[in-house]
Formats: C-alpha cells, sequence, structure tokens
C-alpha cells in the first residue's frame, strides 16, 4: 500500500462545491482537525507511480486515519471510493493542487471525532481549512507535462501528479556538508552513530541513527530537486559557504540573525519556501543526488555550513519511508516497541514548524514590501 500524509489543517469536511472559473469555492467547512495531526490515506500501489504520477478520478483509497497525541483513528471508508479531482475538462490539472473524495467519509464512533456529519472530505496541498469558513482554491492550469508545448492537448488528461509536502523524501544534507562537531567541523558523510554534534539548545549530543541515500532526479518536479542555499543568503555570513538539502529540509528562521527581515518570530520553514529569495534556488541538471540525514535522542538545531536547520525528526512520514525491520530497529533505539503508539519518536519539534504555505506568504509579504528581493 502507498500511504498519503497531510497535516490536520491541510484536511476538511465540506457540505457543497462550487467552481467559479480557475477557483474552486468550500462552503459550510467542518475542519475538526489540528495542524499536529496527521491524516493518513492509504491507496493501492498500483495507482500511484514512483514519482508521484496518476490518473486521476481512478485512484481508489482503502483507509483515511488521523493521528492525534499517538493515537490512530480510523475513518468509515465505502468500498470503492476513490480520490478525484475537481474543475471542468479545461482545467486538467486541477488535480495538482486539491483532491476530494467521490464518497461521503464516516467519523469513528467513539474518541474525539466521534459525532461528526458524514461528508464527503478535502485534501489540500496549498490551502489551510477553518471551520465555517468558506474557503476558495486556486486551480492550477495550463502545466505542459509531456512537454510538446500545448498545455490543452489529451497528452494533459490525467496527468495530474500528486504534490503534498508531507508525501516527498525526508530531509537531508548533500555529501559535503559541514556539520559542526565536538572534534570540529566534520563533513557529514564522515559522521558515524556515536559522534556528537554541537546543538543550540542542548550542548554536543550524539548521533543515534544516521542513513544515507541516493535520489535520481531525472522525473522528478521542479519543487522538489533539491535546493540551494548560497552563501550569505540567510544573513551576514549565513551560511558561510552553499548549502544544499533537500526541498523539505526545515531550515531556522526568525532569529540568530538568520533571515530577520522576513520572519518575525524563530521558527522552521521548509527550504523549498524560501526559493522566492535572492541566493536561494532549486537546483536544474543533476540526475541525482546523494543524501545523508541524522538523529539524535531530540530533535535539535545543529550547525550546518555555519546556518541553523535541523537535525531529523523522526515521524510517521518518515517511519512510512523505511523498511518494516528499519522502522521496528528505530522503535526500539528510541525504546518504543512496535505496538507504541507514538507519533513522533524523537520529538517534539525543537520549534514551531510553519507549513508550506504559511512561510511562502510571509516570504510574499517581504517581497512586496523591498521588491528588489527577489530573487531571479
Amino acid at each position: 500500500m502507498a500511504v498519503l500524509f497531510f497535516t490536520g489543517d491541510q484536511v476538511a469536511f465540506f457540505g457543497s462545491i462550487d467552481e467559479e472559473g480557475s477557483k474552486t469555492r468550500f462552503s459550510e467547512v467542518e475542519a475538526p482537525f489540528r495542524s499536529d495531526d496527521i491524516v493518513e490515506i492509504e491507496v493501492p500501489d498500483k495507482y500511484i507511480k514512483s514519482n508521484g504520477e496518476f490518473k486521476p478520478n481512478e485512484v481508489q483509497f482503502t483507509r483515511v486515519t488521523v493521528i492525534r497525541d499517538g493515537t490512530r483513528y480510523d475513518f468509515d471508508v465505502d468500498s470503492g471510493s476513490k480520490i478525484k479531482e475537481t474543475g471542468g475538462s479545461e482545467i486538467k490539472e486541477a488535480g495538482d493542487t486539491f483532491f476530494t473524495t467521490n464518497d461521503s467519509v464516516g467519523a469513528p464512533s467513539s474518541g474525539p471525532f466521534s459525532g461528526l456529519e458524514t461528508e464527503k472530505m478535502v485534501f489540500a496541498t496549498d490551502a489551510t481549512f477553518a471551520t465555517g469558513e468558506s474557503t476558495d482554491i486556486q486551480r492550477r492550469s495550463h502545466q505542459d507535462h509531456n512537454k510538446d508545448g500545448d498545455t490543452t492537448d489529451s497528452g494533459e488528461i490525467g496527468n495530474a501528479n500528486f504534490n503534498a509536502l508531507q508525501a516527498q523524501s525526508m530531509p537531508c544534507y548533500s555529501a559535503g556538508t559541514l556539520i559542526e562537531t565536538d572534534c570540529g567541523l566534520r563533513s557529514v558523510e564522515t559522521l558515524t552513530v556515536g559522534d556528537r554534534v554541537a546543538t543550540r539548545d542542548h550542548g554536543y549530543q550524539a548521533i543515534r541513527w544516521i542513513r544515507a541515500g541516493t535520489q535520481f532526479l531525472k522525473s522528478v518536479q521542479k519543487d522538489q530537486k533539491p535546493v540551494l542555499i548560497t552563501a550569505g543568503a540567510l544573513g551576514p555570513g549565513l551560511p558561510g559557504r552553499a548549502l544544499i538539502v533537500s526541498p523539505q529540509h526545515r531550515i531556522l528562521v526568525g532569529g540568530c540573525n538568520q533571515l530577520l527581515g522576513v520572519f518575525d518570530d524563530e521558527v522552521f520553514v521548509p527550504a523549498k519556501s524560501l526559493t522566492q529569495l535572492p541566493g536561494i534556488r532549486h537546483m536544474q541538471g543533476r540526475r541525482q543526488a546523494r543524501w545523508w540525514h541524522f538523529a539524535c535522542q531530540g530533535h535539535e538545531l545543529v550547525r550546518a555550513n555555519g546556518c541553523l536547520s535541523e537535525s531529523l525528526l523522526i515521524g510517521p512520514m518518515v517511519l512510512r519511508q523505511l523498511p518494516r525491520n528499519e522502522q521496528s530497529r528505530l522503535r526500539a533505539l528510541f525504546s518504543y516497541g512496535d505496538s507504541h503508539p507514538a507519533t513522533v519518536l524523537n520529538g517534539p519539534p525543537a520549534r514551531r514548524c510553519l507549513t508550506l504555505r504559511q512561510a511562502n506568504e510571509m516570504c510574499a509579504i517581504a517581497l512586496r514590501s523591498n521588491p528588489m528581493k527577489r530573487a531571479a
């Protein structure tokens, strides 16, 4: 089975839907989930290709589960239920932005979600929901997936690409990244379990788990390609040399002189949310990337090429990308058995984590006030 992930504020029930040109309006919205809830949609592997593409309106799902405070709550799903895109045939890439269920989904009979109306659900990659509010979602359109110069031909039909942030690869550092340790600066690929890295909050902390992997980039969408943060892009001397991270990797902003003019509070943001700023961009042309990630006993702020970013937070999205034997090993390593309901093995997050949309909005506000800062 493949599992698609959303945060709770990206999922809602709705009573009515109205197509309005290039956008869709959801009304009678009920948003009972919290931003720290994890919503899983389980679908058979046969519907989703390795690069995330699938045919909209044909993807059947078998389970919807919400994880809150370490407890899993399964919702009722009818046999043959599908994830559907919205929008008319003239907007064939609508599924890139959000999906709805074709049938209503029922809440559990007990627990915090009991008593909810049985309604259809909407899952959005670029919107958050609040109860009682009508929500307009702009549909993506005019994407030339088959690269023939025509965005309206039959080659575009059914070629939507699921791109929710949580469904992508785990946060990683590129080879050559210099990590501050108790023995000075070390390239990330030379680190081993037991080595101690410098953290902002808890002094030197031992690495409990480390893993490397290769990602092939040929069929990867642009916004899922590695992010390059050039020297000084976050602030004077920050980073001290170019830093390459995966698009989901969280960077500290709003503190320690990192993007103080853009973010007011000290928070984590995904690296991909910063690519509209000068000196930060997705890397094109690479055929593959070699990634390293490491985890400490807790989620930590570490120095990479001189700037502050995160060590690995081992949550459900990370665990789902690992073989079952590795999942079991991690649960044992962090003192949780396979049956333990812990959502995050080494949480909580070291800082509040903004969603992609929230961080994008902050960057956009900063650029409107100072257009000269716009990325090339």
